[in-house]
């Protein structure tokens, strides 16, 4: 039977740093002995774990999940798999953008508790103004990843999410 390649991945708000990537692939093939990970920038450019000399991170074929410490900040990426034969020839590939935003998710999360701890915010519009176009801008990050497959769109506008949690004198 021949393998149909697929996987999965997550990311959670309590390691923002790590990506989990799981084979969920179907099949076998006997000439599969490893798997190559590459995570592409939406500007150019990959994220790997620091101190690696590649592009790209080896996947032990024995292991089927990958945990990869490379998110240094929100991004919209792509994530390429490649499954290789001995020679390190691809046999199969397969690719998902994804919108990975644990960052600006926290943040925003941060200032529902201040709503909460702080009931006369509410007759703050400059907070409620900014708060809602960061929710704007976080919630067009992952529309444009997941309607549009458009990692550009979805990275630019977590730039303007980020630019607006870095600016947090404005809540």
């Amino acid at each position: 039977m021949a393998l149909t390649p697929n996987f999965t991945a997550s990311n959670s708000l309590q390691s923002p740093s790590i990506i989990t990537l799981t084979d969920t692939s179907t099949g076998s093939d006997v000439d599969v002995v490893s798997r190559r990970v590459t995570i592409s920038k939406p500007f150019g450019g990959y994220l790997v774990p620091s101190g690696t000399l590649t592009n790209y991170i080896v996947w032990a074929y024995a292991n089927s999940s990958i945990s990869i410490n490379a998110i240094t900040r929100d991004f919209s990426i792509n994530v390429l798999v490649e499954w290789l034969n001995v020679d390190d020839d691809v046999l199969y590939f397969k690719d998902y953008d994804f919108n990975i935003i644990p960052l600006g998710e926290l943040f925003n999360y941060k200032l529902i508790q201040s709503q909460v701890g702080q009931p006369n915010i509410t007759s703050n519009i400059t907070f409620y103004k900014n708060k809602s176009l960061l929710e704007l801008e976080l919630d067009s990050s992952k529309q444009a990843v997941i309607m549009g497959g458009d990692i550009l769109a979805g990275q630019q506008c977590i730039e303007r999410a980020l630019s607006l949690k870095s600016n947090y004198n404005n809540y």
